[in-house]
């Protein structure tokens, strides 16, 4: 029970220094790829509601999104020491038709791994 315990703390505690490595990488223009989300939407990417996109007269597709490269255009620290991430499509396009950029949590979201470097 013990050293089960111990592993488990071990690789908890791996895991968080790799995401806080990972983060001090990526600089801006870094490019990284979006993967698959964790449920139906990205958590840590904040990309518009299905609703504003459909208003809007886009097609709601976060599957075509799977795969695509970005870029890292700004980063932000915050107050509580997260880092935030303005982040725009490679080819120059804009997400959805309609927004040249999105933010993202870029810890949280390289630890789930919506994003990879």
């Amino acid at each position: 029970m013990r050293t089960t315990l111990l592993i488990l703390a071990f690789c908890l505690g791996t895991s968080s220094l790799f995401a806080q490595g990972t983060t001090e990488t990526i600089s801006q223009g870094t490019v990284l790829t979006l993967s698959s989300p964790v449920g139906h939407n990205y958590k840590h990417i904040d990309f518009p509601r299905r609703n504003f996109i459909i208003k809007r007269g886009a097609v709601a597709d976060y599957n075509s999104l799977i795969g695509m490269e970005i870029i890292v255009k700004e980063m932000v620290t915050g107050t509580d020491g997260s880092t935030k991430a303005i982040l725009e499509r490679k080819d120059g396009r804009p997400f959805f038709r309609f927004y040249p950029t999105v933010e993202a949590n870029l810890e949280q979201a390289l630890a789930v791994g919506e994003l990879k470097s």
